[in-house]
C-alpha cells in the first residue's frame, strides 16, 4: 500500500542470468503482487518475463550497427516494478521502485577488414636495389567495423 517493492538481488555477477526479482513490503497485505516494466536504450533487443522477472533478448544484438552500435555497446535497462492496485488507499509515487540494468554487449570478429580499393598500383625502377620503400599511385586504407583485432599486415604480390 505504501512501501515500494523491494529488489532481492542488487548486484548481479557477469556473466550471468539476469533476473529482476521484487518482493512485496506491506506486511500482512495481500496484494496482487508487483507488475514489472522494462524500458530500454536498445528498443526491441530485451523483454521481461513478469512472473519469473527474468530478463531475455528479444532479438540478436549487433554491435556493430544499428542502435547497439550508436549506443558504444552499452544497453540500459529501467525495470519498473509497481504495486498491484488492489487498495486505493496506496501512496501515489510510493507504490513504485525502478533499477537499472546496464548490459554491455561485446563485440565479436564477425566482419572482414575492407579495403578502399580492389587494386593499387606502383612503378618501380628497373635496377632498384632491395629494401627500397615503394611507393603507392594511392593512399591504401582498411578499415574494420569490428572493435577487436585491429592488426592489419600487407603483402606485396607481383603480377
Amino acid at each position: 500500500m505504501d512501501t515500494p517493492p523491494k529488489n532481492n538481488l542488487p548486484s548481479y555477477p557477469v556473466s550471468s542470468t539476469v533476473y529482476c526479482l521484487y518482493s512485496d513490503l506491506d506486511q500482512g497485505i495481500m496484494d496482487y503482487g508487483p507488475s514489472l516494466n522494462l524500458t530500454e536504450t536498445c528498443p526491441g533487443l530485451f523483454e521481461i518475463t513478469p512472473a519469473s522477472g527474468e530478463v531475455r533478448l528479444k532479438s540478436v544484438p549487433d554491435r556493430d550497427k544499428g542502435i547497439v552500435h550508436d549506443n558504444n555497446g552499452i544497453c540500459t535497462l529501467t525495470v519498473e516494478a509497481k504495486e498491484g492496485q488492489r487498495y486505493p488507499q496506496s501512496i501515489p509515487g510510493r507504490d513504485v521502485r525502478t533499477e537499472e540494468v546496464t548490459i554491455t554487449i561485446e563485440d565479436v570478429d564477425d566482419n572482414e577488414p575492407q579495403f578502399n580499393s580492389k587494386s593499387y598500383d606502383a612503378i618501380v625502377a628497373e635496377n632498384t636495389p632491395n629494401g627500397v620503400p615503394i611507393i603507392l599511385s594511392s593512399t591504401m586504407r582498411v578499415e574494420d567495423i569490428d572493435q577487436v583485432n585491429l592488426v592489419f599486415g600487407t603483402c606485396l604480390k607481383k603480377n
